[in-house]
């Protein structure tokens, strides 16, 4: 095993609660790397919270991921196709935006070809707005 790989029990601090907690990395590790692995396995409230929406992320993008699969492969239009693919990459945002504690995201944006692009906002009282911008007529509020 070389030298940059053995594992070694050094120190990190909980980012959420400053607690001072034991982990196990290569003696190289920044310690920043340090921190956020001892936040990931520190057991205060805010490290559960952060835990939580981290699974809760993952868990909804991949259920996304599961329904818009199987209902493309249903689809047997292009358009049909295009919407699921749009609905899908609006879902994962509206989960992005929705399970960051640390650092929230205040919005997003994506050009989906030179005509459309989609904006979703969270505004100051936590309500998530969709704009969807068609860039031919008007613009388009849901």
């Amino acid at each position: 095993m070389s030298k940059g790989r053995e594992l070694k029990t050094l120190l990190g601090t909980c980012k959420w609660c400053h607690q001072q907690r034991i982990v196990k990395a290569p003696w190289d590790t920044p310690q920043k790397e340090l921190d956020e692995i001892a936040s990931l396995e520190c057991a205060c409230p805010s490290a559960c919270i952060a835990y939580e929406r981290r699974t809760a992320y993952a868990n909804a993008c991949n259920h996304i991921n599961k329904v818009c699969s199987s209902s493309r492969a249903k689809s047997k239009s292009v358009e049909m196709l295009v919407r699921w693919n749009l609905i899908e990459l609006l879902a994962v945002m509206i989960a992005g935006l929705t399970s960051r504690v640390d650092a929230p995201i205040r919005g997003a944006s994506i050009d989906l070809d030179s005509n459309n692009s989609l904006i979703i906002k969270r505004s100051p009282k936590g309500k998530i707005k969709v704009k969807w911008t068609y860039k031919d007529d008007e613009e388009s509020n849901f």
